[in-house]
């Protein structure tokens, strides 16, 4: 009888498509077993505390484990913030001056003037490196989980919203990696990229943040060049927020 609730609950779960990730399938049918605690799940799980990506995908089990979790977050989340926030500061202004020198180098070529104001690093530059940043860590995650190991893995498209949403700090945990989903290197990988994504939010934030202030100034010019309806013939006054 035991036998038969066994091969239902395994149809089951292979109807909702969550056998690879059953403990069943980890122990018994794999080359290998994938052990849900051991020192490489365990850095993947420092990993997702102090970066605050929150997969969900391994939590502890326990009151004890749970109260651990909460110290280490508390000492681990403000350390690495200042790292990566001192390292992303460097990556600034190296990728900063990188970006300038090439422009001043296409400006003496085409003969123009020098330019006087401080060169900024463009909103579409830091888009486009994001972007070449995220490709190239899925491309990775792909080959990394799918050619070294013994399970067909996750494609290129799936890794790349694996990575989005690490980058992102969303973690929602639904797509991870088949063969290697709490490997330590995955993490390691993700967490060199925290800094550049650190640049490129900046420097987005900068752009977001001056493109609403120049939406609201257009805004204000144009009510008070709007006149009243009614036959006073003065503009209406300036709403005072």
């Amino acid at each position: 009888l035991s036998y038969q609730y066994q091969d239902a609950y395994l149809t089951l779960i292979k109807i909702d498509g969550k056998y690879t990730g059953s403990t069943f399938y980890k122990l018994e049918e794999r080359d290998y077993p994938l052990w849900t605690w051991s020192y490489g799940t365990a850095f993947f799980f420092s990993f997702t505390l102090y970066s605050t990506v929150g997969y969900g995908s391994i939590a502890p089990s326990t009151d004890w484990g749970r109260a651990a979790t909460i110290i280490y977050t508390a000492i681990g989340f403000p350390v690495i913030l200042v790292i990566i926030r001192d390292i992303g500061s460097l990556v600034l202004v190296v990728v900063t001056r990188i970006y300038a020198r090439i422009v001043i180098k296409m400006r003496k070529a085409g003969g123009y003037a020098a330019l006087t104001d401080p060169i900024m690093l463009p909103m579409k530059v830091a888009l486009f490196l994001s972007f070449l940043y995220c490709v190239l860590t899925a491309i990775f995650i792909m080959v990394y989980d799918d050619i070294l190991g013994p399970d067909p893995g996750l494609d290129l498209f799936h890794s790349f919203y694996f990575t989005f949403i690490s980058f992102a700090a969303v973690g929602l945990g639904d797509v991870m990696p088949v063969n290697y989903n709490h490997s330590p290197i995955v993490a390691c990988v993700l967490l060199a990229g925290f800094p550049l994504m650190r640049v490129i939010n900046r420097v987005l934030y900068v752009g977001i943040e001056d493109g609403m202030y120049g939406t609201m100034a257009y805004m204000e010019d144009s009510i008070d060049k709007i006149q009243p309806s009614g036959g006073g013939g003065g503009q209406i006054e300036k709403a005072k927020f």
